[in-house]
């Protein structure tokens, strides 16, 4: 059994505290703790069985997934793949890293049908850069190296910026 971690200081977030209904509390939790979360915090959300989870019917998951994409701006789901990418997930899932997690991130990457997720999660994370775990920032920094035709090894001084998110996650400019 995988378990998920949630801060406390999840309830007192201003973006939870004052704007979201007590449905909405209740949607975001079951989006960072259901059964089919990763750690990259992308994965397949089957619509109909998070409604059973939920009780609830199908098309109330569907606007709330619509309301968090575009009301709250905190996740980005893909009607063509069924995926969801929870926008600060990795900055608050990984407590303690290391090689086990840094395979797990890699592993969980390549399995990524709609791209277009990691761009949104890339981006995301590069504006927090400094708030990340160190094995979250060894992930951005050895695919971004990667993606550049460079080492996979060695440091980088922390300097993500120069990285186009396209080049790192593998996606084909357009």
């Amino acid at each position: 059994m995988v378990k998920r971690i949630v801060s406390t200081s999840f309830w007192t977030d201003r973006k939870v505290d004052e704007n979201m209904s007590a449905e909405d509390k209740y949607f975001f939790l079951y989006l960072i703790t259901n059964p089919y979360t990763t750690q990259l915090g992308i994965y397949e959300l089957p619509i109909k069985q998070a409604a059973v989870h939920l009780n609830w019917s199908k098309e109330n998951v569907e606007v709330l997934l619509e309301r968090f994409e575009n009301k709250y701006g905190l996740i980005k789901y893909s009607k063509d793949t069924g995926e969801v990418a929870i926008k600060n997930y990795l900055l608050h899932s990984i407590v303690k890293g290391g090689k086990p997690v840094m395979d797990c991130l890699k592993k969980e990457k390549n399995r990524v049908k709609d791209k277009s997720l990691l761009d949104y999660i890339y981006s995301n994370l590069m504006n927090k850069y400094d708030h990340l775990n160190n094995t979250v920032k060894d992930f951005l920094n050895d695919f971004g190296k990667e993606a550049e035709g460079g080492s996979t090894h060695g440091g980088n001084e922390g300097n993500t910026s120069k990285y186009n998110p396209n080049k790192f996650w593998g996606i084909e400019s357009a």
